[in-house]
């Protein structure tokens, strides 16, 4: 069980293998919310609503609402 944003995002990497979704880097990971802690208090927590990046990657998509929307789209399983 996630208690604490600590523990979701260790919970992440460890999902994701310790590896950028994007570049696969193995350095300098973040563990980024795909819907913001801002719009979903409830997903807060929830593993499934992350993902690993690079602070390279997270810093590009941070700055792309729209390319991290269509990234994550394009990642799911039809």
């Amino acid at each position: 069980m996630i208690h604490n944003l600590h523990d979701w995002f260790f919970a992440v990497l460890e999902r994701d293998d310790w590896c950028c979704q994007n570049c696969l880097s193995e350095t300098n990971l973040d563990a980024a919310h795909i819907i913001p802690r801002s719009r979903s208090r409830a997903l807060r927590l929830a593993a499934s609503n992350g993902v690993t990046l690079c602070r390279r990657c997270h810093q590009y998509f941070s700055d792309r609402p729209a390319m991290f929307d269509l990234w994550i789209a394009s990642r799911r399983r039809p």
